[in-house]
């Protein structure tokens, strides 16, 4: 079994990154001469060049709990994501489940139609000042190198636009 730790690079820069990849199967008196050429691009030309299989972000939840709260559970029945319990006589956010809120507000519709009148005892809200954001990588590139690399491009486009703009309107940049 050839595996890619048997592959000879002429740049150490350019090696697989795992070395436990089965590549092909020998019979006996057999050899194999591979050659090899690697590309280094973006993802913005071509998608092979992503290192990332996942991107996204979403709102920062803020779920509060008031004191008129009778524990009736219904809202942690209702939670899809099990991100509520009961404790002490009221509903709780269990520990270490709050960013596993979807802001869906089932709780809130389930505390509404148990409760008397129009008082919610439960809210759910987004931050507007925090995000949950989450990379997962392809195992190209560590995630930090990804994410330092997207800051450090997202800054120079930043920087790029502030001077575009200053030229349009005749300031000077900063």
């Amino acid at each position: 079994m050839v595996y890619s730790r048997d592959l000879i690079p002429q740049d150490s820069a350019a090696a697989p990154v795992h070395d436990n990849i089965p590549i092909v199967k020998l019979t006996e008196d057999q050899k194999v001469v591979i050659e090899g050429r690697a590309h280094l691009n973006t993802g913005k030309d071509h998608a092979k060049w992503q290192p990332t299989t996942a991107c996204g972000y979403k709102n920062y939840p803020v779920i509060t709990i008031d004191e008129h709260c009778d524990a009736c559970g219904m809202c942690v029945d209702e939670c899809p994501r099990g991100v509520l319990g009961t404790a002490d006589g009221k509903a709780v956010v269990l520990e270490g489940h709050l960013e596993d809120c979807s802001l869906c507000r089932l709780c809130e519709r389930a505390c509404l139609s148990a409760s008397i009148g129009a008082e919610y005892s439960i809210r759910v809200n987004p931050d507007p000042g925090r995000f949950i954001f989450s990379v997962e990588g392809d195992g190209s590139l560590p995630v930090i190198s990804i994410l330092s690399t997207a800051l450090e491009n997202l800054k120079k486009r930043a920087t790029d636009l502030e001077g575009i703009l200053a030229d349009v309107s005749g300031r000077e940049t900063p």
